[in-house]
């Protein structure tokens, strides 16, 4: 659960932090009041747009994830781009301040799926960028919204975490498969 965990523990190591938001499981204000202890049925609900304007308020960053989580490009065109903007409206409202002129939202394809129709959707509907699933490393030629990143999984130890964000992951993945590729 990234309030009651994730959050504490990279405010600890003055980490940022980004979170995709999937706009319909944002739970309702007044569902009960935000918890700093993690509960058993954490893990299964959303937060609320308190607490993350409470997390906003502490430098955490709020991105769309669409509102239903869909595979995009299975989607007809029309409810694949209803998901984008609605998401991303809904999301610059609940911000604190309101409004979507200016907002700049960062966006991910969620299950990293995407096609160069989606990216164009993407930046039609006024994102700052947009993220895959896609590995690597990015650079100034990198399309903004096709951006790569690691990801971090479910399993994943603080060892385990501290190897993937710090590319030590990555660089072994490069040179074990250049070993392989060499015979050895």
């Amino acid at each position: 659960n990234f309030l009651t965990m994730a959050a504490p523990r990279l405010a600890a190591r003055d980490l940022p932090a980004s979170v995709f938001l999937i706009t319909d499981w944002v739970r309702p204000e007044g569902d009960g009041a935000p918890s700093r202890a993690w509960a058993e049925d954490d893990d299964a609900r959303g937060m609320t747009w308190a607490e993350i304007n409470e997390l906003r308020s502490r430098g955490v960053e709020f991105g769309s994830h669409t509102c239903t989580h869909p595979r995009l490009p299975e989607l007809a065109d029309d409810e694949a781009e209803r998901e984008l903007i609605r998401s991303r409206s809904l999301i610059a409202e609940h911000l604190d301040g309101g409004g979507t002129e200016g907002t700049a939202l960062p966006f991910a394809y969620p299950y990293g799926a995407y096609t160069p129709a989606l990216v164009e959707r993407a930046r039609r509907a006024g994102y700052s960028c947009a993220l895959t699933t896609d590995a690597g490393a990015n650079d100034a030629d990198t399309d903004l919204y096709e951006l790569r990143r690691v990801l971090v999984g479910d399993g994943d130890d603080e060892a385990s975490f501290a190897a993937r964000v710090s590319g030590l992951t990555a660089w072994l993945g490069r040179g074990l498969g250049a070993a392989r590729g060499a015979g050895y």
